[in-house]
């Protein structure tokens, strides 16, 4: 994982967490570790660097500090602890406008807009069993009939179990569902199924975000997503 925005390398050493951490392998100028752990052998490379350096290290990445832990009971403690709390910087994927919302604050903001959302969410019904059971239901029908209406033609299952979904969400907050044929939710799944698929190409690409201009397919995610996030 990479060091969360709000934490430096000197307080994670002061945390009691890593008392006993060690430095990883040195790599090389402004790469790091980078060319060594990618593709197929990443997994193996880091097996390797656990038996030589121990279940928490740290190894330069682009001249980005990350640390590698390689126990569950580690990773849970290490998680839930304050001081590791914040979230990785993605500058690829951060807005433009500077607002964070949910998914890129941290710390108090980020507690604050979570209290909020739930509080709003209750007002909407969530978290009554009874009425949220009979949303479900209700969605859980709409996609039988549709499959029992298609049983003849080829089907991808994933989008339509997505709208099913996505219907409960719309129906708990806007009073209505969309039918399972309907154009206008399927290309908002098609497009939040692209997202992702955009942000797994740019995962790489974080540390050293400028790399994104010389590789073509990693530019074309890099500008599908901010076209994404200002439409």
């Amino acid at each position: 994982m990479q060091l969360p925005q709000r934490m430096s390398k000197k307080s994670l050493s002061n945390s009691p967490i890593t008392a006993h951490l060690h430095t990883g392998p040195w790599g090389i100028p402004i790469l790091g570790y980078a060319p060594f752990i990618h593709g197929d052998y990443e997994l193996k490379t880091l097996t390797a660097m656990r038996k030589k350096h121990g279940d928490i290290l740290t190894m330069s990445i682009f001249q980005k500090e990350v640390v590698v832990l390689s126990d569950w009971e580690l990773v849970r403690d290490f998680f839930g602890r304050l001081e590791v709390s914040g979230r990785p910087d993605l500058p690829l994927l951060r807005p433009d406008s500077g607002e964070l919302g949910l998914a890129f604050s941290q710390g108090r903001s980020w507690q604050e807009n979570r209290r909020l959302t739930v509080r709003i969410f209750k007002n909407f019904g969530f978290g009554n069993e009874e009425a949220l059971d009979s949303i479900i239901q209700d969605s859980v029908l709409n996609l039988c009939q549709f499959l029992k209406e298609n049983q003849h033609k080829s089907q991808e299952l994933g989008p339509h179990l997505n709208i099913a979904v996505l219907n409960i969400i719309w129906k708990i907050i806007a009073g209505r569902q969309f039918p399972q044929g309907d154009a206008t939710m399927q290309g908002i799944v098609n497009k939040y199924n692209q997202v992702l698929a955009d942000s797994r190409v740019l995962d790489g690409f974080h540390p050293a975000p400028n790399l994104v201009y010389l590789w073509p397919p990693a530019l074309r995610a890099f500008k599908a997503t901010r076209q994404c996030r200002a439409s």
